[in-house]
């Protein structure tokens, strides 16, 4: 057992490890990182459509064999996306999909929980296995059903500045769930990161 070994064999270990990723990212091309579900929430025309289009665009850059699957008719997009049936049905193995869900409220809010089908929960919880990234928009994060607040892992609120400059802070989820009906507890909560950009 390695928990028993010396240090200095632990260390060896570690570096033997690092070695074997290594390689197989070399021979196998960079490996679909992405996982979780990330909410982008905002008012009408507060960007949060733009801002979720610009993390496609990275992401298309940064891993262009993943498949992009989206509701909204993303330019790019692998996909379109016409059933909740196809997060169970579409993979890429190593090289990833991600699914875009504009207005995910529309299909499944907080009033309507009991209507959420059974196996998509178990799907969603799986998603790191299996290479799959989820994200969506919201204009309140509290009309999305509960299921799925449950498994977001990051909240990013959106505001424009005359329908052109965007800017975009994400939360940790918990966190933001804890405190999103408290305006004065909201204003001293951690951003996990910050960002800007232009719409062209």
């Amino acid at each position: 057992m390695l928990s028993e070994k010396p240090a200095y064999l632990k260390i060896f270990s570690f570096i033997g490890a690092l070695s074997y990723d290594l390689y197989h990212r070399i021979k196998n091309g960079k490996e679909f990182r992405e996982y979780g579900l990330t909410l982008y929430c905002g008012r009408q025309g507060g960007g949060k459509t733009m801002a979720m289009t610009e993390y496609l665009e990275r992401m298309r850059k940064k891993y262009p064999e993943a498949i992009i699957c989206t509701n909204f008719g993303y330019v790019h997009e692998d996909v379109p996306m016409n059933s909740w049936q196809q997060l169970f049905e579409l993979r890429n193995g190593l090289k990833g999909v991600i699914f875009a869900i504009d207005e995910i409220q529309n299909e499944y809010n907080s009033s309507a929980w009991q209507k959420f089908p059974e196996g998509l929960l178990a799907e969603i919880t799986q998603q790191r296995k299996q290479r799959i990234k989820i994200v969506g928009t919201s204009q309140v994060f509290t009309r999305v059903v509960k299921q799925l607040r449950e498994q977001t892992f990051e909240v990013v609120e959106c505001r424009t500045i005359a329908g052109r400059w965007t800017f975009t802070r994400a939360f940790d989820a918990e966190d933001y769930n804890a405190v999103c009906e408290r305006p004065e507890a909201k204003m001293k909560l951690r951003r996990l990161w910050r960002r800007s950009f232009v719409q062209s």
